[in-house]
Order: structure tokens, then C-alpha cells, then sequence
């Protein structure tokens, strides 16, 4: 990628002068992205009210919580023997106060299970998820077929699928945590890896990011669905006539889907507003369709942080449900806001206009006759030579 530099800018003559004064000098290459010192404090607060609720079996607000001491939590492991027989393996967990999740969430950015002894808040139905590879096979000795392993998937009995293998080869039961985690060691990835902004691979993986992010949705709406069609919880319903279609939807459509089934209204505005964005430029890069892109790093910034409310509308869908958070949709939620940081914070920085970044490239602006006018001055890149054939 050629680098747009001082050295290589040829300026026609105008009444305007620029200030081309040179980045502050720093260690190492500089980082055009970097993430807010303090993390966000009502995510953290409901987050924390909400596990505190969920392992004391209770309704608590914040300052009825105030007048709590602290509990306790019982719950059972089951597991199953080498016969099959299930065992269960009842546990107390250590004492615990809304303050202490609190001080955890702010501090960690993750929820510690084991520091409290308490089990994991994941709805099996949704996050149980079951990989397995298989690097053997094991033809059976005088017949025509081979040992076949097979997962059970967590939405009820009737479901009509059981991924099964009988060879080399894998199977998956669920994509919420291979999508979450994903998602989170991609945005901090990409954070961390700014000053690599011009490569290939930065481009890729943020290709990869936006389109996780999209698939995550989709995924999660389709697991209400299945959930709703074959094993409902109480007071779910699921009436084909009126979700409609699986295939041949749009996105946007299916989120009516989680009041249908559930009941519980989905309003996170800002939540559903971040999605359309971040869909839009989804598809926009699995169909190259403009085939151009252009975009600064300010709005690179504001991208990323879309996707921390698509994670927050995520995890509007799941409180419909009454489905708690998993453990890595926890820590996802409490990654940092992006913010942009210049070469040179010395130079005053002008508000973008219409006709720079994606707006130039976007399919609204193809759509709506082609590239906004640009400002007093441009300079037009081009490529210097061509060869052709005589």
C-alpha cells in the first residue's frame, strides 16, 4: 500500500497554506488507536446487579442491595459416573455482595467463578457447546462401517440434528463462544495493532470482525427460533405464520422474532442503529459491491465502539429471554470504548465532512450519484506510469 506522506505531496497553487509539520516524535511506530483509561461504569453496575440477583435468587435494586449483607449461594454439580449414573455434588459458595462483583467487573474486566466458588451463569440452551475432533478411524472388523461418535445439542429432544462423525474430522454443537471469543481477541487485536493500519492482514481481520459480529446476531435470533420451535420455556410462543421464514430474511426483520417468542420488548435504540451500521459496511465487504473503500481512522474508532453496542443489544436479547450472560459475553461487554489518537494532537483537527472517508465510498453515495463534491483543495492520486501493448 502506497503511504500518503509529506515527501510525496505535490500541491497546486491555491490561496491556502497547510501545516505539513511532521508527527511528535515517539518509541516505536506510532498507534493511530488506543482504548479509554476508565471502563464503562452503568455496564459494570448492571452487569454485577444482574449476577448478584441471578446466584441469590432475588430482585434486589441497587440500593435495596446496599442494605444486604452478604449471601450465599447453593447449587449442585451433576456429573455422570463411568456408568452413566448421574452424581450429584451439592456446593455453598464463598460470601459475596453486590460491592464485590462491583469491584471485580471495574477492576478485571472478566468475572472470577472461582473466587467465589459459584457455577456458571450461561443458559446451557444457548452457550453449552460441545467440539470435538476426531483424529482416528476405526473400521468395525468383518462389516462395512466404522466406529461413529455423536453430540447431543442443548435444545431439547425433538431437535431434529445430531452432529455425528465416524472418521477424521470435527463437530460443533454451538457457535456463541467461538464467535464471542472472536469477536473479543479481534477488536483488542486490531486496537493493539493500529500502527499496522496499511497492511493487508489489519484490513482482513477487521473484514473478519465486522462479519463475526453480523453472524453473531443471526446466530443468536436463530437459537430463540430452534429453542422456541422444539424445547419453549414457559410463556414462549412459537407460531410460524406470524415469525415467518427462516431464509430469504432480512436481518433487521428476524430481530422481531425476540418479542414473538418471548414476549419481552427489544428497545436498546442505540443498540439497533450501531447494528444497521455495522451490517451495512458487512455487506459491503463480502460483496465488494462498491468496489472501493476509503475510511479515516476517527471513523475507524467509532466502528468499533458500534460494535460494543451491538454486544450490548446482544445482551438485550438474551434478558428477553431471561438468559444470563456468559462468561465471555461478560468480558466482551466490558472491553474499553476506542478512541483515536493523532500523530500530532497539536494540530487542530477540523470536523469531517461529507465528502471524505467512507461517505466517498459508500453504496448510498453510489446510490445516490457517485462521490460528494470534495472542498477547496484535493489532490488526486493516481497511479505515474502504465504500460500497454502496441
Amino acid at each position: 500500500m502506497d503511504r500518503i506522506e509529506e515527501k510525496n505531496l505535490s500541491m497546486s497553487n491555491n490561496s491556502y497554506t497547510y501545516d505539513m509539520s511532521p508527527a511528535v516524535n515517539t518509541q516505536g511506530p506510532h498507534k493511530f488507536l488506543t482504548f479509554v483509561d476508565q471502563p464503562d461504569r452503568d455496564i459494570i453496575r448492571e452487569l454485577a446487579l444482574q449476577l448478584a440477583n441471578y446466584y441469590a435468587k432475588a430482585n434486589f435494586s441497587r440500593s435495596q442491595w446496599k442494605k444486604q449483607k452478604k449471601v450465599h449461594c447453593q447449587w449442585e454439580l451433576r456429573t455422570k459416573d463411568s456408568n452413566g449414573q448421574s452424581v450429584a455434588t451439592r456446593h455453598t459458595s464463598q460470601p459475596f455482595h453486590l460491592d464485590d462483583f462491583i469491584k471485580d467487573l471495574r477492576e478485571n474486566g472478566a468475572f472470577d467463578l472461582k473466587k467465589y466458588d459459584l457455577p456458571d451463569p450461561m443458559p446451557r440452551w444457548l452457550d453449552s457447546s460441545f467440539t470435538a475432533w476426531m483424529d482416528l478411524y476405526a473400521p468395525a472388523n468383518g462389516a462395512k462401517h466404522s466406529l461413529a461418535f455423536r453430540a447431543h445439542l442443548s435444545l431439547g429432544s425433538k431437535f431434529p440434528l445430531t452432529p455425528t462423525i465416524d472418521r477424521e474430522g470435527a463437530m460443533y454443537t454451538s457457535f456463541q463462544q467461538i464467535l464471542i471469543g472472536r469477536i473479543a481477541k479481534l477488536r483488542i487485536w486490531l486496537v493493539e495493532n493500529s500502527h499496522l493500519t496499511q497492511t493487508d492482514e489489519w484490513f482482513q481481520n477487521f473484514r473478519t470482525l465486522i462479519s463475526e459480529v453480523v453472524s453473531l446476531v443471526d446466530n443468536t435470533l436463530h437459537q430463540f427460533y430452534f429453542k422456541a420451535q422444539y424445547d419453549p420455556l414457559p410463556g414462549w410462543k412459537f407460531e410460524p405464520s406470524v415469525l415467518g421464514e427462516r431464509h430469504g430474511r432480512r436481518l433487521m426483520d428476524k430481530l422481531a422474532w425476540v418479542y414473538q417468542i418471548t414476549g419481552a420488548s427489544l428497545n436498546f435504540p442505540p443498540g439497533k442503529k450501531a447494528l444497521v451500521i455495522i451490517k451495512d459496511i458487512r455487506n459491503h465487504l463480502q460483496h465488494f459491491d462498491p468496489p472501493c473503500l476509503a475510511w479515516t481512522c476517527e471513523e475507524m474508532a467509532e466502528w468499533l465502539n458500534h460494535i460494543r453496542l451491538v454486544m450490548q443489544y446482544i445482551w438485550r436479547m438474551r434478558q428477553c429471554a431471561s438468559a444470563m450472560p456468559s462468561l465471555s459475553l461478560i468480558s466482551l461487554l466490558l472491553q474499553k470504548e476506542a478512541k483515536f489518537v493523532p500523530a500530532n494532537p497539536n494540530k487542530p483537527r477540523h470536523p469531517r465532512g461529507p465528502a471524505v472517508g467512507y461517505p466517498t465510498t459508500s453504496p448510498d453515495a453510489l446510490a445516490n450519484g457517485g462521490t460528494p463534491a470534495p472542498g477547496p483543495e484535493i489532490i488526486i492520486l493516481e497511479p505515474r506510469q502504465e504500460k500497454v501493448l502496441l
